[in-house]
Formats: C-alpha cells, sequence, structure tokens
C-alpha cells in the first residue's frame, strides 16, 4: 500500500511484535530544529542585506542605482523610506523560500513551432535537391 512504501505502515508485520506506526520519526526533531534556526539565521541575514540595499538607493549612496529609486518603492512601501522588519517578517520570507524551493521543476515541453519550422526546412531542402 502506500503507506507502506512511505514507512509509515509496515509492509509485513511480525506476529507477536508490536510496531510502532508514526508519521513523524521522534529522532528527527532535533534535526528539524537545528535547520529551523539555521534557516531563520539565514532568511534573517539576506533580510538584514537587503535593508542595507535598500537604504543605500533610497539614500542616493549608489550613484549607479539612483535610477532604481521608483522600483524599490514598488517593491517594498516602507514609512520615511526606512527599512523596518521583524522576526515574523523574516519566518515569512523564510516559509515561501522554502515552498519555493520545494516545488519540482517541470520538464522543458518540445516547442511545437520549432518542430514544424523544421519540418519546413526539410521539406524545402528536399524539394531543392
Amino acid at each position: 500500500s502506500f503507506l507502506a512504501q512511505c514507512g509509515v505502515w509496515p509492509a509485513e508485520a511480525t506476529p507477536g511484535v508490536m510496531v510502532q506506526r508514526t508519521i513523524v520519526k521522534p529522532g528527527s526533531f532535533l534535526d528539524g530544529i537545528v535547520w529551523g534556526m539555521m534557516s531563520l539565521v539565514l532568511f534573517g541575514l539576506v533580510m538584514f542585506s537587503m535593508g542595507h540595499l535598500y537604504t543605500m538607493v533610497m539614500d542616493n549612496k549608489l550613484k549607479a542605482l539612483a535610477g532604481l529609486k521608483g522600483v524599490f518603492q514598488m517593491m517594498a512601501p516602507m514609512k520615511n523610506d526606512k527599512w523596518e522588519f521583524n522576526i515574523s517578517h523574516t519566518m515569512l520570507f523564510g516559509i515561501l523560500a522554502c515552498l519555493v524551493s520545494m516545488v519540482q521543476p517541470q520538464p522543458p515541453k518540445p516547442d511545437e513551432e520549432e518542430s514544424e519550422r523544421k519540418a519546413k526546412k526539410s521539406k524545402k531542402k528536399s524539394k531543392g535537391d
């Protein structure tokens, strides 16, 4: 069954042996805590560095990126052009980044127009011969 393939339900139960059926392995709680803290620190650093970039663009410290001031204001509207974030912003950003990274990439679909063009070219070449 599906649950047996996932490791939740034993495929073959041994008579007389009690099997504990859990969806979450208790031994992996520590792993989850460590990875959660690491991701929280990582995404906090990303938010902090984005705040510095935002501040530099808004204060015109980066002359090369002065044209992006309007884009930054539309992308992240802040009061008095001052970057502010807290732990909930960091956690939401981390959850969003994790969800985006979990999406499996779709296999490329063959381009029908390109295959039609190749077929037309091969027909023209065969007619020209």
